[in-house]
């Protein structure tokens, strides 16, 4: 399961390493963390953050976020799984 999958189902923290969970971090700041992740991942590289507003934004927990949309890589990636299948099927038939 990839990193927007856990996000949508609100199972974020799974994407953590276990050696990870011994430092004093929040699990509040590991969602952040996160969220701001898949900010900077998103289908248009226009709507990615800045890195000063990468830098406001993990340094400032008032600061509200923009919840992330799809990343633009999945559905490369899925386009590529789609293609591959059908010459797969040709190939057999």
């Amino acid at each position: 399961m990839d990193a927007w999958e856990l996000w949508q189902k609100d199972a974020a923290l799974e994407l953590m390493d276990p050696m990870l969970s011994g430092l004093c971090i929040t699990e509040q700041l590991r969602i952040r963390c996160i969220h701001i992740g898949l900010l900077c991942v998103e289908d248009r590289a226009l709507d990615w953050p800045a890195m000063p507003d990468v830098i406001s934004m993990l340094t400032n927990d008032s600061m509200t976020l923009p919840m992330p949309r799809k990343p633009g890589f999945l559905q490369a990636m899925r386009l590529k799984k789609i293609y591959l299948e059908m010459i797969s099927q040709r190939n057999i038939q």
